[in-house]
């Protein structure tokens, strides 16, 4: 089992009134100037506006091998893509001060204890709370860790929108409440960016009497602003490691 987390910092000298779009996705390939391979996340973009001029994200992924690999690559891959191009997003770090890192980590593991949801479950946000992702049932031991982390990405289509999402612990696939495993969170998307996204890694520590027939769910809706807020349905995933 592998997992990998990413961070890197980006410089937008796009001027007043422009946007630009930065894409990114983690794979795993065999060589380190490939940019196709093994997606360990799905690709996904977010847009950099002139008035905020940095950017940051910090995805993080994994995959579970039945067999053995040798002399692979995880790289990060990243590129810029939006209706600004006569200046490129810079890459923060080209020197002593670095701005971003990255980590892998190999460790045991079995097939029964990584677990994906790499389509979204709706197409749109809207006021009422819906379940994005769900992974479940899982049987889960007594003082078991378990690992839970997710990427989504959202077009706000229109004007300026308040997203909501939570993340809890339920017996159904379809629940909206249940044990909260990370309290609700609040973003402000807006039709500039084009694309906006969410990236969100916390865990869940069971007490001492195993759980059976658990689902983890990514609950999100929309609280004020726009009514279009569509989901990107093949860009975000939701991954859920038994430790």
């Amino acid at each position: 089992m592998v997992d990998v987390r990413h961070h890197i910092q980006c410089t937008s000298e796009v001027p007043n009134g422009h946007h630009q779009r930065l894409g990114h996705n983690l794979i795993q390939t065999t060589a380190a100037h490939l940019t196709s391979g093994l997606d360990l996340s799905k690709k996904s973009q977010h847009g950099v506006t002139w008035g905020e001029h940095h950017s940051t994200i910090s995805p993080v992924a994994g995959t579970f091998y039945s067999s053995a690999v040798n002399n692979a690559f995880f790289n990060s891959v990243l590129y810029a893509y939006g209706s600004w191009s006569s200046e490129p997003l810079f890459i923060d770090g080209q020197s002593d001060t670095l701005y971003g890192d990255m980590f892998v980590e190999v460790r045991p593991g079995s097939a029964s204890n990584f677990y994906q949801d790499d389509v979204a479950n709706i197409s749109s946000l809207n006021s009422t709370q819906q379940v994005l992702y769900s992974i479940g049932p899982l049987d889960i031991d007594a003082n078991q860790v378990v690992e839970i982390r997710y990427n989504a990405a959202f077009d706000p289509a229109a004007g300026q929108t308040t997203v909501i999402s939570k993340i809890v612990r339920a017996t159904s696939p379809t629940a909206t409440t249940g044990t909260t495993v990370q309290s609700a969170l609040a973003r402000r998307f807006h039709s500039n960016y084009v694309f906006s996204r969410i990236v969100q890694s916390t865990a869940d520590k069971n007490g001492s009497t195993p759980l059976t027939g658990q689902y983890y769910n990514v609950v999100a809706y929309r609280t004020a602003g726009a009514s279009t807020c569509p989901v990107m349905t093949t860009w975000g995933e939701l991954e859920v490691i038994k430790r």
